[in-house]
């Protein structure tokens, strides 16, 4: 239907070309805050490759110890290994003495044999 065109460009005041941009005074800056805030993100990082350092050390240690306990359990199942042996061979001597022990109660002696 009906537009409106205003051209506000025509009443803003002209801007003197001749005024340069001020700067800002430069006095001392004080730095504490953006040291901290760097010592600060670098804390967290560090403390976790710490942690990570430290696990990996941990975990090294583990491993010899695991290594050093398998191989005194190696030597303990030999021993185990050698104990069952002469066990089973000591059972079997005093089963071979048990039977003879039998057979010799089983013989009567030829006295007794010829009082009858």
């Amino acid at each position: 239907m009906y537009s409106l065109d205003v051209n506000f460009l025509k009443d803003r005041g002209a801007k003197s070309q001749d005024s340069s941009p001020r700067r800002r005074s430069t006095g001392p800056v004080n730095w504490t805050p953006a040291i901290a805030g760097a010592l600060i993100g670098a804390l967290f990082p560090l403390l976790a490759l710490g942690g990570l350092l430290w696990c990996q050390k941990s975990a090294r240690e583990l491993q010899a110890e695991k290594a050093q306990v398998d191989s005194e359990l190696a030597a303990l199942q030999a021993e185990i290994a050698e104990l069952n042996r002469l066990d089973a061979e000591t059972k079997a001597i005093e089963g071979d003495t048990a039977a003879l022990v039998g057979v010799f109660d089983k013989i009567k002696p030829w006295s007794a044999i010829c009082r009858m």
